[in-house]
C-alpha cells in the first residue's frame, strides 16, 4: 500500500488518543493526496480501470482470491531486434467478495505476478473473517498501460495485483430465511 498502510491503518486505531489523533491527520493527508494523484492519471485509464477506481468495497466481506497462470513454454514470439524467442503467459486473478446481498468478482488480466505481503508485526485486529478495508489504483509510471490494484485486507494482509484490464462482474444472491414450514 502506498497510501492506506497497515502501520497507518494500526496508529488510527491506537488506544492512545494522541497517536489516534495523529494518524486521523496524517489519514486525511494521504487521502487527499490520493484523490490528487488519481485525478492525474484519470484521463489516461480506460473505462474499466475508472470504474474500478470509484468502486467502494469497504467491509466487504473476501469469499476467495485466486491467481491462475499460464506457464510460459508456447506459444513464442519473435521480437526485432531480439534474436531469440520470447515465451508468451498469460495469468488471471480474481477477487470476490461479498457485499449485501450481492458478490461481485474483480477479474484482472495481469501483467505481472500479484503479490501478497502478511500482516505487519504487531497487527491486533482479527484474522478470522477476511474482509476489504482500503484500495488504491494506480498507474504504474514506467510500463505503459500497465495498472496496479492494492487492497488492504483486515487481517492485516495486502494485495499488490499489476494488470492489464479488469473485469467488474456483479451477481445478487438472494438471501432466504426458512419458513416455519421448513423448519419443521
Amino acid at each position: 500500500m502506498k497510501y492506506f498502510t497497515p502501520e497507518l491503518f494500526m496508529q488510527l486505531n491506537s488506544l492512545d488518543v494522541d497517536e489516534a489523533e495523529q494518524a486521523d491527520e496524517k489519514w486525511q493527508q494521504e487521502e487527499a493526496a490520493y484523490k490528487e494523484r488519481l485525478a492525474t492519471i484519470r484521463g489516461q485509464m480506460p473505462s474499466q480501470v475508472v470504474r474500478l477506481s470509484e468502486l467502494c468495497l469497504h467491509d466487504a466481506r473476501v469469499v476467495s482470491r485466486e491467481e491462475f497462470i499460464e506457464p510460459a513454454g508456447g506459444p513464442f514470439f519473435f521480437h526485432e531486434p531480439y534474436p531469440f524467442r520470447i515465451p508468451l503467459w498469460s495469468a488471471v486473478a480474481i477477487v470476490s467478495v461479498a457485499l449485501g446481498e450481492e458478490v461481485i468478482s474483480l477479474i484482472y488480466c495481469l501483467g505481472d505476478h500479484a503479490t501478497k505481503r502478511d500482516a505487519p508485526e504487531g497487527w491486533r485486529f482479527s484474522k478470522l473473517q477476511e474482509q476489504w478495508l482500503y484500495d488504491e489504483v494506480d498507474m504504474i509510471e514506467d510500463r505503459r498501460g500497465l495498472f496496479v490494484h492494492r487492497i488492504l485486507f483486515s487481517t492485516g494482509a495486502s494485495l499488490e495485483i499489476p494488470f492489464v484490464s479488469v473485469l467488474i462482474h456483479r451477481f445478487r444472491v438472494p438471501v432466504t430465511t426458512p419458513s416455519a414450514k421448513q423448519i419443521a
